[in-house]
């Protein structure tokens, strides 16, 4: 856990560090997403807000228990002032953070939520996550599995296609949580 940080800009405005939640001594899958929001900021927890609801609601609807098996944690620990996307240069600051949660948590399936998840997991800088999505890879004894963010869903709400997308995804992510 990150109780103290001073590497970048984004200390300045936060008001909490918003560490991992969930299944903290048994993570089997975890979730990645990009920065806190405004209200996890306020709470220090990850994925409380509106976008944090709606994950809720698909764990719901897969029988999955956000406090059982299950880790959520965010590519940076600090939230970007007007909830911009994180810069390269804060991803890299906190890197090392994901990279040890990863580590400690030992989770088996890694679960990356959009473009930023998608950029600090894998390097890739040219495709979007539309590209990855539904796909994994194999690494170090761990698959990663790319989706949408929640929080892309809301704000594309009249779009079926990436609702009907993510709950494909989701389908897939629940066969892994019933046998991890």
């Amino acid at each position: 856990m990150v109780t103290q940080c001073f590497k970048c800009d984004l200390c300045l405005g936060r008001r909490n560090i918003v560490n991992p939640s969930g299944d903290l001594t048994n993570c089997k899958i975890l979730f990645i997403g990009e920065a806190p929001g405004s209200t996890e900021d306020r709470l220090g927890l990850p994925f409380v807000g509106k976008a944090g609801k709606l994950l809720d609601r698909m764990f719901g609807l897969m029988n999955m228990n956000r406090n059982r098996g299950i880790v959520i944690t965010n590519v940076i620990k600090c939230q970007p002032p007007n909830n911009r996307p994180p810069t390269n240069i804060e991803i890299n600051l906190c890197f090392l953070y994901l990279q040890s949660e990863i580590e400690e948590l030992n989770p088996t399936l890694i679960v990356g939520m959009g473009n930023t998840a998608l950029k600090a997991i894998t390097g890739e800088t040219t495709n979007r996550i539309s590209k990855w999505r539904g796909k994994y890879i194999i690494q170090d004894n761990r698959i990663f599995y790319f989706t949408y963010h929640p929080s892309y869903l809301l704000k594309n709400q009249e779009d079926d296609k990436i609702f009907k997308e993510f709950y494909s995804d989701f389908k897939f992510i629940q066969k892994m949580y019933t046998i991890l």
